[in-house]
């Protein structure tokens, strides 16, 4: 019995929401309707405010944690991540009451009544007044980036952190005209000189704390507003998510004390969380339906080529999801299907063309079940370009040997740049001084003779080239 009992006593009980909440009269709606319209994408745009009143037991330091529970239909559906606008107004606090702050306030008090007694100084007595009554502390308000859990169950955000430093630099920005109220102080006879320094020594011990309070060096101001600190807040969610497949889906959502969303936490949310149930278009929406495909660019194609290559230009934005490929029809009627690149370009093998068969090709889009095509674009292919193969070769300007009057040959020497194109041959021609020509065969070592001279005269000219 003595082991059942301590077995029984190690077993805690399932907390239900209402242990765990921050907020009460919670509720939870669609900002933008409860009937969804897709987007220009074809996914659905959701944002979900989460409402309610801080309850009093909730400080500055406790955990504040907002999570939205996914139904089936939404898990895995969420398309990139989620962010969460937190609005949360501030009870009003008497700045001067803080424990651990007071004693130094009142202190400060004594020598400030002190002072005015002698010396009036109106402006420091109404900004120490003034953090004697209730002070409004205003609103947090952040977008924060919101985790998407791994299993695709639930989206939260914890904001304890940047709330906590938001109350820290709300409070200590109370006393700011007490401090410049102060810091204007000058001068002062015998006799109140060292009233005024004693008054600077007091404010300089109260705004010590005051320092450590805005670094966050100090936990004076989070023990003593350990309850009471939230008024209203909500938080809306903005996320995407894609087709749940289903005509509708139920969200949940609570905020709660802490950050460990268990099995038990989720239950909770779950089932005791408030909901709101959006409905989507029960008709499939086509995501490429406006879509514009555009049509490819073939790059013209050449005789004796065994590939052709093309580009699409793709219209931004693409939907979602969207996957393209080319379609290529081949000159003997079969046809080729692959993947765009990235940058819209592709290939297709064709086997040798031959000049004047022709190619056609198109892009087709493909989102789930639905497909679009690009208009067809039709090329020929055309003959290879015939090359010179000594277009860019230089040939040198040969040398004539030394003529005199009754020669019977003309002989010379040419230099044949290397490398010489494969199959290139060379001749000599000499143009007499009757303007008849000779032809002689340039040799391997670039020597050539042009035979058949009838008697030349002195002063004729011969060219060779």
């Amino acid at each position: 019995m003595n082991q059942n009992r301590v077995q029984a006593s190690e077993v805690a009980p399932r907390a239900g929401l209402a242990d765990i909440s921050i907020l009460a009269n919670a509720s939870l709606t669609s900002v933008t309707g409860t009937d969804m319209t897709s987007n220009a994408q074809g996914n659905y745009d959701l944002a979900l405010k989460y409402s309610g009143t801080g309850l009093a037991s909730v400080g500055v330091a406790d955990k504040k944690v907002l999570v939205y529970a996914l139904p089936a239909e939404l898990q895995g559906k969420v398309v990139g991540g989620a962010t969460v606008d937190i609005d949360a107004n501030l009870l009003p606090i008497t700045p001067g009451d803080i424990p651990g702050v007071k004693v130094l306030f009142d202190a400060l008090g004594v020598t400030i009544n002190t002072l005015n007694a002698v010396l009036p100084i109106p402006s420091v007595v109404a900004a120490f007044n003034q953090l004697k009554t209730v002070q409004n502390l205003g609103a947090y308000q952040k977008t924060l980036p919101a985790v998407v859990s791994a299993d695709g169950k639930t989206i939260s955000v914890e904001f304890t952190q940047e709330l906590s430093e938001y109350v820290h630099q709300a409070y200590v920005a109370t006393f700011g005209s007490l401090r410049a109220a102060i810091d204007a102080l000058q001068g002062g006879n015998v006799v109140t000189k060292p009233l005024i320094d004693g008054l600077k020594l007091a404010a300089d011990k109260l705004f010590d704390v005051i320092e450590l309070i805005a670094s966050g060096g100090s936990d004076i101001l989070d023990l003593a507003l350990n309850g009471n600190i939230l008024g209203d807040m909500n938080g809306t969610l903005h996320t995407t998510v894609s087709d749940p497949g289903a005509a509708s889906a139920t969200v949940k959502a609570g905020a709660i004390n802490n950050a460990l969303i268990s099995a038990d936490v989720l239950t909770a949310i779950e089932q005791e969380g408030e909901a709101v149930t959006l409905n989507f278009p029960t008709t499939a929406v086509n995501p490429i339906e406006n879509y514009d495909v555009a049509a490819p660019v073939i790059t013209q194609p050449v005789a004796g080529q065994t590939q052709v290559a093309g580009q699409v230009t793709l219209t931004q934005p693409i939907p979602d999801r969207t996957t393209f490929e080319a379609v290529v029809t081949l000159p003997d009627g079969s046809t080729k299907n692959v993947p765009l690149a990235a940058d819209g370009t592709f290939v297709v093998d064709t086997g040798s063309l031959v000049d004047g068969q022709t190619i056609s090709a198109k892009v087709v889009a493909t989102n789930g079940t639905y497909t679009k095509d690009s208009p067809i674009t039709t090329a020929t292919v055309t003959a290879a370009p015939i090359e010179n193969p000594i277009a860019d070769y230089n040939v040198a300007t040969p040398s004539v040997a030394p003529l005199t009057a009754g020669d019977p040959e003309i002989t010379g020497q040419v230099t044949l740049n290397q490398p010489i194109p494969l199959g290139t041959t060379f001749e000599a021609v000499a143009t007499l001084p009757d303007g008849s020509q000779l032809t002689g065969t340039v040799e391997s070592d670039g020597t050539f003779k042009s035979a058949g001279v009838d008697q030349l005269a002195a002063g004729q000219t011969v060219t060779n080239g």
